[in-house]
């Protein structure tokens, strides 16, 4: 074979346990694949003490170290601000890598928490008191009580409020 040529097998990934292929260009023709390992190492935040699941995420509650990410889960935290506003959803022990999926949104309103509700309409915004029916990250959607005992969903928002927006 005068020439050889790499090539990635349809649907495979250059990732952790995988192949490659290598075929004759050349004057022959012929192909063979040949197992490989990837190994990508990165900076990871890692929890340096074992912590508790609904912790809230301090500075000293992790460390960064290299990690081999190719035998992580996806979504694996590089910078602190990804963990910014979030609790953890489990409990986690040290050395463990810190990964998206195992946080989750702060809440900004709290099952029995009482919130102010805004309506928004047409040329007009009407407040009311009630209490949450339910817990909800900002942005999240949320079940409230009125004082008047009807419930109405809206948006949850920091500061206890949840808007309602009417007809357009």
């Amino acid at each position: 074979c005068a020439r050889i040529e790499p090539y990635l097998p349809p649907g495979v990934r250059l990732w952790g346990r995988t192949v490659i292929g290598l075929r004759c260009a050349e004057g022959a023709t012929w192909s063979v694949t040949l197992p490989i390992h990837v190994r990508l190492f990165a900076p990871a935040l890692v929890a340096s003490c074992p912590l508790a699941a609904g912790a809230t995420l301090e500075a000293g509650d992790y460390t960064v170290a290299e990690v081999e990410v190719t035998r992580e889960p996806p979504g694996v935290l590089t910078d602190a601000a990804q963990t910014r506003d979030k609790i953890l959803a489990r409990a986690i022990g040290a050395g463990q890598t810190l990964r998206a999926d195992l946080l989750r949104a702060q809440p900004v309103v709290a099952s029995g928490d009482p919130v102010r509700v805004v309506y928004h309409g047409p040329g007009f915004t009407v407040g009311a008191d009630g209490k949450a029916l339910g817990a909800a990250p900002a942005g999240g959607t949320v079940r409230v009580q009125l004082d008047g005992g009807r419930v109405v969903t809206g948006t949850a928002r920091a500061g206890r409020t949840v808007e309602v927006q009417g007809p357009r």
